[in-house]
């Protein structure tokens, strides 16, 4: 069976593979090369009625501008004995100045919390005065803030923040040809915590695996059928997470 699929890696080596799976993430290698290559193939298109409807198709990278950029610190927690642990936990102040979300590590009451701050506060750096976060948690967040310890508070003034990815989704279709599919960050690029963006991609890998089994193997029909399951989850998931 012929290859109609050629990758070029950095200029230098050509490699030829039946059928690729776009699963680098963020960096989106695949997916920008494939906007590129829809923009140029709509250039060669003269016919006014032809190049509307081509247009419709054309394969974009959805790239939201972050007017309200946060950034993030983690806070290990353990909950009291009469919580839950089965559950994730969230708390945002008025304003959502301070937002706090939490998340089970274990079944023993142990959680991940994620302190969620403007990019601009003031407590959004790297050695800051323990005591002023305190008083922001007791103030906030006085349900959460009880849990810490003076330990854990001054540990967490001291890390530096973490950033949140751009919110990106791909879109109207998952492939390129027949033999080209995205999966994963690539193709949705959601909040890093909840496990969103690990599961959507293992759910990713099912979906592809469980349609190729369906078609017997059979590439082609098995890249649009993914494609076409797939590419309204991308661009769900995306909007689900910037809400």
């Amino acid at each position: 069976e012929p290859v109609d699929v050629l990758c070029d890696t950095e200029n230098v080596v050509s490699i030829a593979t039946n059928l690729l799976v776009a699963a680098d993430g963020t960096v989106r290698t695949i997916a920008n090369a494939m906007e590129q290559a829809d923009v140029e193939k709509l250039e060669q298109v003269q016919n006014p009625l032809a190049k509307w409807w081509a247009a419709k198709s054309q394969f974009r990278v959805q790239r939201y501008v972050d007017d309200n950029q946060r950034v993030y610190k983690t806070i290990p927690m353990q909950m009291p004995d009469d919580w839950r642990f089965d559950v994730n936990y969230s708390a945002r102040s008025q304003g959502s100045v301070t937002n706090l979300d939490a998340l089970p590590a274990n079944g023993q009451g142990e959680y991940c919390g994620v302190l969620l701050l403007k990019k601009d506060d003031p407590l959004a750096q790297a050695d800051t005065d323990p005591t002023q976060l305190r008083q922001r948690l007791d103030q906030d967040l006085p349900q959460f803030s009880g849990l810490l310890s003076d330990d854990v508070v001054a540990a967490v003034a001291k890390k530096p923040v973490s950033y949140l990815p751009g919110f990106r989704y791909v879109g109207p279709r998952l492939h390129q040809g027949n033999r080209c599919l995205m999966l994963g960050d690539c193709a949705h690029t959601v909040k890093p915590y909840f496990g969103l963006g690990a599961n959507s991609a293992l759910q990713d890998v099912k979906i592809l695996g469980d349609i190729l089994d369906q078609n017997k193997l059979d590439l082609t029909q098995s890249v649009h059928d993914y494609s076409k399951r797939q590419a309204g989850e991308a661009k769900a998931l995306v909007k689900i997470s910037r809400d």
